[in-house]
């Protein structure tokens, strides 16, 4: 008798490659700002993290405790992600500017690739989203 798949594995089937990509960008955001932007020197905007909290509270909550149409839902999920992705433009200009000439600690850094990262995750996952919509 082959054993049941753990709670998690299971949890993590029920969500599509797009969902889980925008989810791993939320998290990898919201954990870069807990790392290097609370305890290092690294900070991002706000609406940044808000897109990515208000994204991953989506993605856990969609047919549970929220009911939405799917469609509200993508779009939703389209919307956040491109507006991770006006705020990572934004942000990129922004330490373009500010990096020449300074010396900055390696946190710093750290907390720019883990919050680029995260950025390109959410987007990559919002293309695969609306792809997929347009399919």
């Amino acid at each position: 008798m082959a054993a049941a798949p753990p709670p998690v594995t299971s949890a993590l089937a029920s969500y599509s490659q797009a969902e889980l990509l925008i989810g791993a960008g939320a998290l990898l955001i919201l954990l870069t700002d807990l790392l290097f932007g609370v305890f290092g020197d690294y900070s991002f905007s706000n609406v940044a993290w808000i897109a990515a909290a208000v994204s991953l509270i989506l993605i856990a909550l969609n047919g549970r405790l929220i009911h939405v149409s799917a469609n509200t839902y993508r779009t939703a999920l389209i919307v956040l992600g491109l507006l991770a992705v006006l705020i990572g433009v934004r942000e990129l200009i922004a330490d373009l500017v500010f990096i020449p000439g300074r010396s900055l600690s390696a946190t710093f850094f750290l907390g720019m690739v883990g919050f680029y990262v995260g950025i390109a995750l959410m987007a990559f996952g919002a293309f695969r989203l609306w792809s997929s919509r347009a399919a």
